[in-house]
């Protein structure tokens, strides 16, 4: 087992952690903690079909992009209702529409795309995100910090993983350790994510559900 594969594996293990016990509260708070906790479960499921395909050595990519889909539709519901502000939820409301149809175009014209590496999908996915992500930094600002933890680690995770992928869409070819590199540093922000997000229930909800 590489360094690659043994991180991956901590990360599915906090993710199934926070699969977890985000269902314990599930039916005991809000519905942004709902979106939450069906986000953690569906993105746990995609991430054992990859690693399951990866130790087969078959082609993965093809999860990836129900990955970075899926993880932007749920992800934009969940600011949605962080957002107070209508005329942002207006803009996200706008921004989700052209990101899903542009993307379904792009596979409906070009169908063998499904079976490829696809940057222009991670930027288009991953951008929206990490602005939604400031914007709420921004309106957090002397008021209470609401799912704090979480927005830090979707900001960290996403600004990493989409400068990672971008550089590596250059190096890939040419270079074998650095492509390398690139992933284990993209497993290692993934944990760092999945932990912020551990750390959010247990100071936002664990005393909740004692109590």
């Amino acid at each position: 087992m590489n360094y690659n594969q043994l991180i991956a594996y901590i990360g599915t293990f906090i993710l199934l952690i926070n699969v977890i016990v985000f269902l314990k509260g599930f039916s005991s708070n809000g519905k942004t903690f709902k979106i939450l906790s069906c986000y953690l479960v569906i993105i746990f499921l995609i991430q054992l079909g990859l690693l399951t395909l990866w130790n087969l050595k078959e082609n993965n990519i093809f999860l990836s992009h129900f990955y970075f889909i899926i993880q932007f539709t749920i992800l934009s519901f969940f600011y949605k209702k962080l957002l107070k502000n209508e005329r942002q939820k207006r803009m996200l409301n706008i921004i989700l529409i052209i990101v899903v149809c542009t993307i379904l175009f792009q596979y409906i014209y070009d169908t063998d795309l499904f079976f490829k590496f696809n940057l222009f999908e991670i930027v288009l996915t991953s951008v929206p995100l990490i602005m939604y992500s400031i914007v709420h930094f921004y309106n957090m600002l002397g008021k209470e910090k609401e799912y704090f933890y979480i927005n830090s680690g979707i900001f960290i995770y996403l600004t990493g993983s989409t400068l990672l992928f971008v550089a590596g869409n250059y190096i890939i070819a040419s270079n074998s350790i650095l492509n390398k590199s690139i992933w284990i540093i993209n497993s290692v922000l993934f944990v760092v994510y999945q932990i912020l997000i551990f750390v959010e229930w247990k100071k936002s909800f664990y005393q909740k559900e004692i109590q």
